[in-house]
């Protein structure tokens, strides 16, 4: 948690953070980014229905958008999984693939789904990382690829921020599994 931000003399700020009731200090930063979530509007005497939530308050579902009550789903930002409205589409979709088709294996893909954050310069992903790709297929079967340039956007003004790209690969076929 946040406790303080204090300007230093030259421009900069020093950070207060209360780390499991420990107090540290980041100094000497030129910006602080905050994310401050959201909470699921999930009070609704959900429990009457036999649906169980998260300690987070996010409804409780599988793979395939079952709650813990028989025939009632939950999709999007109430399940705390990519809390995104794109995602939430794809997921309904495949949720009624799976109920009104032939389809009982359609679920939602959650490993390639592309995220942004807007801020300068802006950070852009998709796909996993290669801390969670080295977990999940091994470290002898990743690939990492690195790049940094002056992307053409800033080639031509004085400002000259740059791309710096990273994508993890699966080996052999070294298929990209994260950017």
């Amino acid at each position: 948690n946040i406790k303080e931000v204090k300007k230093t003399g030259d421009g900069e700020v020093n950070v207060e953070i209360d780390v499991g009731g420990k107090m540290e200090t980041i100094e000497n930063c030129n910006t602080v980014l905050m994310a401050i979530g959201r909470r699921p509007k999930t009070d609704i005497a959900l429990d009457l229905a036999s649906v169980e939530l998260t300690p987070r308050g996010h409804i409780k579902v599988d793979e395939f958008q079952n709650t813990t009550a028989d025939k009632i789903y939950a999709l999007g930002d109430v399940c705390g999984v990519a809390e995104l409205t794109p995602v939430a589409i794809a997921t309904g979709r495949k949720l009624a693939h799976r109920l009104f088709e032939p389809k009982p294996q359609m679920k939602q893909d959650w490993d390639l789904i592309p995220t942004v954050v807007f801020s300068h310069p802006p950070i852009g992903t998709c796909g996993i990382t290669e801390e969670e790709a080295k977990k999940k297929y091994g470290e002898e079967n990743i690939k990492t690829y690195r790049s940094a340039f002056t992307n053409m956007y800033h080639a031509m003004t004085e400002r000259k921020t740059k791309t710096v790209m990273k994508l993890v690969c699966l080996l052999p076929t070294e298929q990209v599994i994260g950017l």
